[in-house]
């Protein structure tokens, strides 16, 4: 029995050492990939093609600017061919040999390649852009040497970024014109490369909001401190390139900044910033208070006074302290003052949206899509945040069958809903589970940023058949 078995076993390894050889033996007929070869023999081709279609639109240049072509006899002929100069450019692709024309009688000047330049300026910026990170000259050199076969000597390069320097020193000196009623300042940092180690960098950055509402980055200055001696440094630097006008100035509740502004724009007032605010307060309240808190706190600076924003954030505070979060009521009350400064009547309406903080995330009304079979889309407060918020709202809901435009489409499914509030009308939210909800969103989105009231999509006219009429039924 053993012996038979082991029999069996050495056959099956006989018959595995047969197969390994006969595929070892055919893996010598098959092609062999060099990956490296291939990719050399492809660049050389793009380099080759590139070469020949710039040659080939330079002597179309100076066909044009000759008005014939090589060897054409013509009344109008304006010049003549006299051969060509070599010449070489760095591109991308590589090195390309060029073939430029001469003419008799006419200046040849191209419009594909700058006289004098030697290097594509896609390939200088990007050599820039290397050393900018951290990389030394003499590596920039290796690199460009590597990649397109031609040399940037380090002193080019330097005298390149020096050019790079004086523009950004003559931006950031020159001087300001008009007023700006509303700056946004702030202290950030970054990360520097320099000496073979990265660093981080404190840079103080202004953003002017002129009448018009254009916003503007009106002065940087880098390797500062946020403390009282840097800010006083930095306004004066403004207020001497012409800084006038302000009346507001929105920051994080840094003491520094708050005191330089007292003392050195008396006219302006101090806005804090609601996001950086409502983070405070936030961080000292439980994850299973935070849902609620949030929502409170959104529904304060949803209001459309200071004196109903203060209302409002002293009720919030006292349901803290019944929930025992006496820290985060204390905060609450501590700064709802200072950043409900937009709120005042001297800031016109329309202006208190975009000055009350700087903060990209802080966009008062962002839809969303989800791209399911159905698409799901919504805007703003949904019901359970609105219900948390303490808002009197009523919810609108609307089956998609009931939109002619859906049934027309057989894509029937889904239902529209909408919070309004009860007394003003205004749009808190809507959620979309309908066909096209990815575009009908964005009209209400714009809706709830003019602050117009329910009414206003209710009794609008829309093309038929479109889902987007579904908005006159769904706010009816």
């Amino acid at each position: 029995m053993n012996m038979a078995r082991t029999g069996y076993d050495f056959q099956s390894l006989t018959q595995e050492n047969r197969d390994w050889k006969e595929a070892r033996a055919m893996s010598k007929e098959i092609i062999q990939f060099d990956q490296a070869m291939f990719e050399t023999k492809l660049d050389a081709m793009v380099r080759d093609k590139v070469e020949r279609i710039v040659n080939a639109m330079l002597d179309e240049e100076a066909d044009l600017i000759a008005n014939a072509a090589r060897y054409e006899r013509s009344d109008g002929r304006k010049a003549y061919r006299a051969g060509h100069y070599a010449r070489r450019f760095t591109v991308k692709a590589g090195r390309l040999g060029l073939k430029v024309p001469k003419l008799k009688g006419a200046l040849f000047e191209s419009a594909v390649i700058e006289r004098c330049r030697r290097r594509e300026q896609s390939v200088e910026e990007s050599l820039i852009d290397m050393y900018l990170a951290g990389v030394s000259t003499r590596r920039v050199d290796d690199i460009s040497r590597l990649l397109w076969g031609g040399r940037m000597p380090s002193q080019t390069l330097s005298d390149k970024l020096r050019k790079v320097y004086d523009q950004i020193d003559e931006w950031r000196n020159r001087p300001l014109g008009g007023e700006y009623p509303y700056v946004f300042m702030d202290g950030v940092w970054h990360k520097r490369s320099w000496g073979g180690s990265v660093e981080n960098v404190s840079m103080l950055v202004a953003i002017g909001v002129d009448d018009t509402g254009h916003r503007e980055v009106i002065g940087v200055a880098e390797g500062m401190k946020e403390d009282k001696a840097s800010w006083e440094q930095f306004i004066r630097s403004m207020i001497e390139r012409g800084l006038k006008g302000v009346r507001l100035v929105v920051g994080d509740r840094c003491a520094g900044l708050v005191a330089t502004v007292g003392e050195m724009l008396p006219q302006a007032r101090y806005q804090r910033r609601m996001v950086h605010f409502m983070r405070n307060v936030l961080s000292k309240v439980p994850p299973t208070h935070r849902e609620w808190a949030s929502a409170a706190l959104k529904a304060t600076f949803a209001m459309e006074s200071r004196a109903s924003a203060l209302a409002k954030a002293e009720g919030v505070a006292r349901e803290m302290e019944s929930r025992r979060l006496k820290a985060a009521a204390s905060c609450l009350r501590e700064g709802i003052g200072e950043t409900t400064t937009y709120l005042l009547d001297e800031y016109p309406p329309e202006h208190r949206r975009r000055i009350r903080t700087n903060n990209m995330k802080d966009r008062k009304h962002v839809p969303s899509s989800t791209f399911l079979a159905t698409p799901y889309s919504r805007v703003g407060l949904n019901e359970r945040e609105a219900k948390a918020a303490g808002l009197d709202y009523v919810v609108k809901r609307l089956p998609v069958a009931a939109v002619p435009k859906a049934q027309v489409m057989r894509r029937p499914d889904g239902l529209m809903k909408a919070i309004v509030e009860r007394n003003t009308g205004r749009i808190l939210g809507a959620m979309l589970l309908s066909v096209e909800s990815h575009e009908v969103i964005n009209i209400v989105k714009l809706a709830m940023d003019l602050d117009a009231p329910a009414s206003t999509l209710r009794d609008m006219v829309f093309t038929h058949p479109t889902i987007a009429e579904a908005l006159n039924d769904l706010f009816a």
